[in-house]
């Protein structure tokens, strides 16, 4: 199972969290303490679950939503069955593409870019000019136990923001289960210590079709609606894996 580490000093400068990703998106962590006085380091945490593990038992019943799209694609495509698992392919492609793309960009803005990527060139042409400082952040709630991987943040006039990528077809609509998403990882970068914690945060649905991007304000707010969704479906996670006797 591949494995993947980040290291995140603190605002403090008095500690570092490492923390691995794993194949499954599970993440694990410890603290190395720098100051001389305390100087060592914590024992490796258990695997956590990540965030969109977590958020998807938000929301409509899963299975439900699934099972209506499904339907409209073959409608949609003259009676192919094969058409939904076709196009849910060519979605989670797109949707990986863009991220990898907008992620080399932030890492590497002066290198050249996926001029091919007609989705990646309207993200670029709207908000390319941000002032971005990291993509792609392994985070952890230590409070909390579980992690996830912020798209990206940047620094605006109130502080930094933290953002998430989607992928839409015109006329989708927000669900409750992103919202909390990136609630999510504002908190637990707050549980960090983070330099970067965010003070506001964006989600950016980037139109398959290239018609747009919509820009969506999120409260992050570690007492407002989201934050208390988030954490009622943590709690269903954990219920729903004690049952099946601590399995995933």
């Amino acid at each position: 199972m591949s494995e993947d580490t980040q290291r995140h000093l603190t605002e403090k400068g008095d500690a570092v969290f490492v923390v691995t990703r794993n194949g499954k998106h599970q993440y694990r962590y410890y603290k190395e303490y720098l100051d001389q006085s305390i100087r060592g380091r914590t024992k490796d945490s258990m695997w956590l679950p990540s965030v969109t593990t977590i958020t998807s038992h938000i929301g409509p019943d899963n299975f439900s939503v699934g099972m209506y799209w499904a339907l409209k694609q073959v409608r949609e495509s003259d009676g192919d069955m094969d058409a939904p698992k076709r196009s849910g392919t060519e979605a989670r492609d797109v949707g990986n593409k863009l991220h990898q793309d907008i992620d080399n960009f932030i890492k590497n803005p002066d290198a050249p870019q996926a001029e091919d990527n007609d989705l990646f060139m309207l993200w670029h042409r709207e908000l390319g000019s941000h002032q971005w400082v990291a993509s792609e952040q392994f985070l952890v709630n230590t409070n909390n136990g579980y992690g996830g991987t912020a798209d990206a943040i940047s620094l605006e006039p109130e502080g930094f923001a933290i953002w998430d990528w989607k992928t839409k077809d015109p006329g989708y609509t927000i669900r409750p289960s992103e919202l909390a998403q990136i609630t999510a990882y504002a908190l637990a970068m707050e549980s960090m210590d983070h330099p970067l914690t965010p003070v506001k945060a964006f989600i950016a649905c980037v139109m398959r079709d290239g018609s747009g991007i919509d820009i969506t304000p999120v409260d992050i707010s570690p007492v407002g609606h989201n934050a208390k969704l988030f954490f009622i479906g943590q709690d269903m996670y954990h219920a729903l894996r004690n049952a099946k006797g601590g399995k995933e």
